[in-house]
């Protein structure tokens, strides 16, 4: 008997999010694009009492619309 075991967090849906602000070296996005990224992805920050979650574009799974 064979199989995969598959971990319960690989269950856990993409967090969703706004882009608002890209790096000049990424063409793949723009601002106000929506994108879906893994819960735990990133590093929080806050700047002037907003927080934000930095990204490197692997982090990115993909464009929504």
């Amino acid at each position: 008997m064979s199989g995969i075991i598959i971990p319960d967090n690989a269950k856990e849906k993409p967090s969703r999010g706004k882009v608002v602000a890209v790096s000049k070296e990424v063409e793949t996005l723009a601002n106000d694009n929506e994108v879906l990224f893994a819960k735990y992805a990133g590093n929080e920050v806050s700047f002037d009492g907003v927080n934000y979650i930095v990204l490197d574009i692997e982090d990115i799974f993909g464009i929504i619309g």
